[in-house]
């Protein structure tokens, strides 16, 4: 009895190795424009590696290719994957047409991506899988996190758009169960303003007594990556929604918090029962 025991034991874990493997190696699961391939696997060099040892992998014309698009710390000026063009003349700007697109690079291209890469501190450190996480950028302009607990019960009851309002959230409305560094958060929210940064919100950021998702305390739980980002001036006709009335308090798996700019429009609509509208 024993011995069968260890059997289906074994037998367990080997079948749970050769579905994590199967799903590895599942390349049907790529779901990206054609231009971006190349890209893709310069980035992630175990996947190009697999994609060139299988011989079903219909990728193989895109591996091996000199790549990238413009964040990453080794990636040469003339591989990424754009050089601003910067038509019209470049003096009394700047010197050259290189320091032209140079300035264009670091300030709206990717080259303003790589700076907020390099700049990111940890605010909220884990010690467990299950624990929350939070870095953030300087001044608190670019964050990502896991476990995050968001909770929007006071805004059901609001009346008033909130649009270019930094009272949101307040005190206790965000937060996750970590080590929290709260002299690294305030010594970062020194931009306060709505479209400046993330610190209008973040500086509310406190550490939750238990695990959020672990303990149940959320109605809903987003596990896919979740982008939330600001409305800025050029954008209208903005809604958030949320599943129905009853549902407040969410916690994100995967959270990022970005700056949105020069885009017209822009629907965030989970489904239809309950609406925010920031206008």
């Amino acid at each position: 009895m024993k011995n069968l025991k260890t059997l289906n034991m074994c037998t367990i874990f080997l079948l749970s190795v050769l579905v994590v493997q199967v799903l590895c190696d599942n390349f049907s699961t790529i779901n990206l424009p054609e231009e971006h391939l190349p890209y893709y696997f310069a980035n992630f060099p175990k996947v190009a590696e697999k994609c060139s040892k299988d011989d079903d992998c219909p990728y193989k014309n895109n591996l091996n290719a000199e790549k990238c698009w413009g964040y990453e710390y080794n990636c040469k000026w003339n591989k990424q994957y754009s050089i601003p063009p910067c038509p019209g003349d470049h003096k009394g700007w700047v010197k050259t047409k290189y320091a032209q697109q140079t300035t264009f690079y670091a300030q709206a291209d990717f080259g303003y991506v790589k700076q907020q890469l390099r700049e990111m501190r940890v605010l909220c450190e884990p010690l467990f899988p299950d624990d929350s996480s939070l870095e953030c950028s300087e001044h608190l302009r670019f964050c990502r996190g896991r476990n995050i607990m968001l909770n929007f019960t006071k805004l059901a009851s609001r009346e008033e758009p909130i649009r270019y309002k930094m009272d949101v959230l307040s005190e206790g409305d965000i937060g996750g169960y970590c080590d929290f560094y709260k002299d690294k958060l305030d010594e970062n929210a020194d931009h306060i303003s709505p479209l400046q940064s993330w610190g209008p919100e973040m500086r509310y950021f406190t550490r939750l007594n238990r695990r959020p998702i672990v303990e149940g305390d959320c109605d809903v739980v987003i596990e896919k990556p979740t982008f939330i980002m600001k409305i800025d001036a050029s954008m209208y006709n903005i809604m958030f929604c949320i599943h129905n009335s009853s549902i407040y308090k969410i916690c994100i798996t995967n959270l990022f918090t970005s700056m949105l700019r020069k885009i017209k429009y822009c629907n965030f609509k989970f489904i239809q029962h309950f609406k925010i509208n920031f206008f």
